[in-house]
């Protein structure tokens, strides 16, 4: 035992000197020297536990004893957890509506290979699902000069991916303020949106008039047609707007199809008010659909962007149970995970990584 805590001490050092120069200055970087240092005073004081045993003394057998038994509960138990993070989930449906891509480090201030693959995946998922709209989040790092959300920025472009669906998030510096900057990111847009959300006239010239000032539409010769974004804001529905015609002296006479001809004016209206009853209806159902404990203890309806929305996340396997706990929290349940592969070099450092973060949240009660 005492050789392969040696072993263990040398083994973590030199894995340590190894990501420093591969990665650079890289998030829980200093555990690897700490364990190494650990492991190196657990192999001195099994040899030292020895030669008391050899001497027949029971001077820090308890102590002993204690050490050994709470090492081996730490390293099984982050062993455990690790298999738990690298659990298979479901595959993501496609046309979510928005993706959070999360940034990792940067190799001189450039896509590192990890960074590169979740950018890949994030860009062959744009090409399947052209209406998602993708949040780049990542900060700037302690020894870095760009964001990650930036170099992301910059390489979803070079893929084709146009820039109205490319949201960055560059202040955040942990998994949980990504998460929650980025729910942030998905509430603004989404009010944004929704202020955004009008219905216009537009005529065969290509011209178009807001309908949310009926008495000033003007009807073109041709007629034209009613442009109304619907309650998602990426599909069009378009309807007939017919001519004005003739006045009616008597107020019951009727076109030449049999029915009596509305003016674009009354049809502007009338749309409006349905798609305020739609949206009305919409609102009950789902005050319907609430359980009266949850009725009693919200204060206020969730948001679509919280309860309706679908959103994906582009991270490693190991991230996403914290990252779907956070998401939980600030109120967007459930998140889906479209996984990205890790460079093989950092696989053991990130379940390790992940395995200690989670274990400090649910201490501190982040999650």
């Amino acid at each position: 035992m005492e050789l392969l805590f040696f072993m263990l001490a040398i083994s973590s050092f030199s894995y340590f000197v190894i990501l420093l120069l591969h990665c650079g200055m890289i998030g829980f970087l200093w555990f690897w020297p700490f364990f190494s240092l650990l492991n190196l005073l657990t192999a001195l004081f099994w040899r030292w536990e020895k030669r008391q045993r050899e001497k027949n003394r029971e001077r820090g057998k308890r102590v002993f004893v204690f050490f050994m038994t709470s090492y081996a509960l730490s390293f099984f138990s982050f062993l455990l957890l690790s298999f738990l993070l690298l659990l298979p989930r479901r595959k993501p449906e496609a046309g979510l509506d928005y993706v959070i891509v999360m940034g990792t480090y940067l190799s001189h201030n450039k896509a590192s290979d990890t960074l590169k693959d979740r950018l890949e995946k994030a860009a062959d998922y744009a090409g399947s699902s052209p209406g998602t709209v993708f949040i780049l989040s990542g900060g700037r790092g302690k020894f870095g000069t760009s964001t990650q959300a930036s170099v992301m920025y910059y390489y979803m472009i070079k893929r084709g991916v146009p820039a109205s669906k490319l949201l960055m998030e560059f202040y955040s510096s942990s998994l949980q303020e990504k998460i929650g900057y980025s729910v942030q990111t998905i509430l603004s847009n989404e009010a944004e949106r929704a202020e955004q959300r009008q219905q216009y006239i537009l005529f065969e010239d290509g011209s178009r008039m807001d309908l949310s000032k009926p008495d000033s539409v003007e009807t073109q010769p041709d007629g034209g047609l009613y442009f109304s974004p619907d309650a998602g804001g990426d599909t069009e529905e378009l309807i007939e707007v017919n001519p004005e015609g003739r006045e009616s002296k008597s107020g019951e006479e009727k076109g030449e199809s049999g029915e009596e001809t509305v003016s674009p004016s009354e049809q502007a209206e009338s749309i409006l008010a349905e798609q305020e009853d739609r949206e009305r209806k919409k609102e009950s159902e789902e005050a319907a659909e609430l359980s009266p404990a949850q009725s009693e203890g919200r204060e206020e309806a969730p948001s679509r962007a919280q309860s309706a929305l679908r959103v994906g996340i582009i991270c490693s396997r190991s991230q996403f149970l914290r990252a779907e706990s956070f998401a939980k929290r600030y109120g967007l349940s459930g998140l889906e995970l479209i996984p990205a592969q890790t460079e093989e070099l950092l696989i053991p450092h990130t379940l390790v990584r992940e395995a200690a973060e989670f274990f400090k949240d649910r201490l501190i009660g982040n999650i």
